[in-house]
């Protein structure tokens, strides 16, 4: 249904463009921007994958056309972020060359790259003068986020390091928030501090189950017992540790894989229990009484700890 709507769209513009009438009046913003819709945004990306190159090419020359017929800067501008949004990199180049190339602009649209995490179009972009270092930040983040390890390489490479261990919103804890081991391991060895936020890496990936982060975050000798206190918590009642959110969560092999490496279930004046009961986790409960846990704890109640079976 889009290639015939294309193909309308198409034959209807060269009717306008070799209209005697119509050649002195530019073709309307609605028009310009329904079509470009359909070039770059309504082909779905199922279509490029069995046409490839082919179809891009066929966009590539439709879009040149109504270039040289004359688009307005607002609308090459929206074009650009379409392209860039897509993958489209002929269109890019193509808008670029058409003059959509201010650095103002090509920073603009820079943002936009994260979203697919094509390193060629951002690598193209900067060339011809973005300005990297204003969204290296956003892009290193969402780029760890996401997983785009090719990206994030080439951030780290082109100003994107100095952001490597911001304690606001580090880029470590974006990809442990998605599991992402290669993307942990690539930060790792080019210098992101494992222990930043009081080893929030190692907490979140406990509470989130992800065990390969939490084996690799240990063999780099992270402190297994690091816990985050709540409040002022002067006498170490209330926080979080690794064994505690993932006890909380209910994340049984997390648990006995941390109890196992040496978790200390008395962390908190044995926050972790309360929570495994709190949250009706038995099988993690009766774990941690097997290791030690007391259940006369004073966050612990009786009758609680009578419900469950010892056995």
């Amino acid at each position: 249904m889009n290639y015939i709507l294309l193909a309308l769209y198409f034959s209807i513009f060269l009717l306008f463009k070799n209209s005697p009438i119509n050649y002195s009046i530019q073709m309307s913003s609605f028009f310009v921007d329904d079509f470009i819709n359909l070039l770059i945004v309504d082909i779905s990306r199922d279509d490029y994958d069995r046409i490839c190159r082919k179809s891009e090419g066929i966009i590539y020359v439709e879009l040149e056309l109504i270039l040289q017929h004359g688009v307005s800067l607002e609308q090459r501008i929206r074009a650009l972020e379409l392209a860039v949004k897509n993958e489209f990199g002929g269109g890019v180049r193509l808008l670029v060359n058409h003059g959509t190339s201010s650095p103002d602009i090509l920073t603009n649209v820079l943002i936009h790259t994260s979203i697919t995490g094509n390193t060629k179009i951002l690598k193209f972009l900067c060339d011809n003068g973005a300005n990297l270092q204003v969204h290296a930040k956003y892009l290193l983040n969402e780029g760890a986020y996401l997983g785009h390890l090719s990206f994030v390489k080439y951030l780290l490479d082109h100003n994107g390091k100095s952001y490597l261990n911001d304690v606001q919103s580090p880029p470590l804890i974006m990809a442990v928030e998605r599991d992402h081991l290669p993307m942990v391991k690539l930060l790792y060895k080019r210098g992101a501090n494992l222990s930043i936020c009081n080893s929030g890496a190692l907490l979140l990936s406990a509470k989130n189950d992800c065990m390969g982060i939490v084996t690799y975050l240990l063999r780099k000798k992270i402190n297994i017992n690091t816990y985050n206190p709540i409040g002022s918590n002067e006498e170490k009642k209330f926080g979080i540790s690794a064994l505690i959110n993932s006890c909380g969560a209910g994340n049984l092999a997390m648990s006995k894989y941390l109890l196992n490496n040496g978790a200390d279930c008395y962390i908190c004046d044995q926050m972790a229990l309360a929570k495994s009961i709190t949250n009706n986790h038995i099988k993690i409960t009766k774990l941690l009484l097997k290791h030690g846990s007391d259940p006369n704890s004073i966050f612990i109640h009786n009758d609680v700890i009578n419900e469950v079976s010892l056995s």
